[in-house]
C-alpha cells in the first residue's frame, strides 16, 4: 500500500493538466510535472521559461458579424456550463473540455457558433464549487506567470456573483472542436485549460453579453438554437431568445467598431 505521503504526491498529479500553457514547451511542462510527482504541487518549482500570456483579443466587428448570421444557423447550439468555467470562457480559458463535439456548419467550415449558458450554481455542492474555484485560481496563475494581482481575469469565489447568471446565456462563442487524436496536429488544444477529454472545443472568438439572457432550466447537453420543431410555446420562447442574442452581438459590434475607429 503507498505511504500517506506518496498518495498526497499522486493527488498532486491529478491537478496539473496534462497539455501545457501555450508559453511553455512540452518538455518544461512534462519536467513540470514529473517534479510535483516527486515532490507534491505546493513544492515544486514551476517551469520557469515562460512569458506573459497575451489574452485573447477582443472579437472584431468582422467576427460579430459572423456570429450574427449563425444566430440562424442550423448547427447552432445552446450549452449549460458551470461555474466558475462558463464566466472564464470570456477571459482567460480557451478551451471547454466535453465528450463529444457540436455539428460543424459543413463539410468545409469546421466552426461551431454556440450561446453559452450559465448553469444554476445552487445546484453546486460546496466540495465542488470550491475545488473548481481552486484549480480554476491556479491555471490562471500558470496564463498569466508573470502578471501581479491587478490581473483583470482574477476568479471570483463568491457564489452570489455567479447566482446572478445562473441559467442565463453569458455570451455567444464561435469554438474550433478537436478531437483527442487530432490534437497533435494543432497547437490550440495544447492549452493549460484543456483536461484531455475525448473532445476539446477551443475557442477562436467570443463576446460576453452585457445583458445576460434568461432561459431557465437547461441541460448540460447540447440544444439547438433553433429546434424547427416542437410546441408553439417553445418555437415563441426560442425565437425571442434569438432575436435577444442578436441584439446583444449588435451592441458588440457597434462597440468593436468604435474602438477599431479610436484606434486607427
Amino acid at each position: 500500500m503507498a505511504s500517506t505521503q506518496q498518495q498526497f504526491f499522486d493527488e498532486s498529479t491529478k491537478m496539473v493538466p496534462p497539455s501545457a500553457p501555450a508559453n511553455v514547451t512540452s518538455e518544461a511542462w512534462t519536467a513540470y510535472r514529473a517534479r510535483v510527482a516527486e515532490h507534491g504541487i505546493v513544492n515544486a518549482e514551476p517551469p520557469v521559461t515562460v512569458f506573459a500570456h497575451v489574452p485573447r483579443a477582443p472579437a472584431t466587428a468582422a467576427e460579430i458579424n459572423e456570429m450574427l448570421l449563425h444566430v440562424l444557423h442550423p448547427n447552432s447550439r445552446m450549452v449549460n456550463v458551470r461555474q466558475p468555467w462558463a464566466s472564464l470562457l470570456f477571459g482567460p480559458k480557451d478551451v471547454e473540455n466535453r465528450p463529444n463535439m457540436p455539428p460543424a456548419n459543413s463539410i468545409t467550415d469546421p466552426h461551431c457558433y454556440v450561446a453559452v449558458v450559465a448553469s444554476k450554481v445552487e445546484s453546486l455542492t460546496n466540495n465542488y464549487f470550491n475545488t473548481s474555484i481552486a484549480d480554476a485560481k491556479r491555471r490562471v496563475k500558470w496564463s498569466y506567470p508573470n502578471t501581479t494581482n491587478t490581473n483583470p481575469n482574477t476568479v471570483s469565489a463568491d457564489r452570489e456573483f455567479y447566482a446572478r447568471t445562473s441559467q442565463f446565456i453569458v455570451g455567444f462563442i464561435k469554438f474550433r472542436c478537436y478531437q483527442k487524436q487530432s490534437w497533435e496536429t494543432y497547437a490550440g488544444p495544447a492549452s493549460v485549460w484543456n483536461n484531455g477529454d475525448n473532445c476539446a472545443w477551443y475557442v477562436t472568438a467570443s463576446v460576453e453579453f452585457e445583458r445576460p439572457i434568461y432561459v431557465g432550466t437547461g441541460s448540460l447537453g447540447l440544444v439547438k438554437l433553433n429546434p424547427g420543431q416542437g410546441t408553439a410555446e417553445r418555437a415563441a420562447k426560442m425565437d425571442k431568445i434569438r432575436q435577444q442574442i442578436a441584439s446583444e452581438l449588435v451592441s458588440a459590434r457597434s462597440t468593436a467598431i468604435g474602438q477599431a475607429s479610436a484606434e486607427a
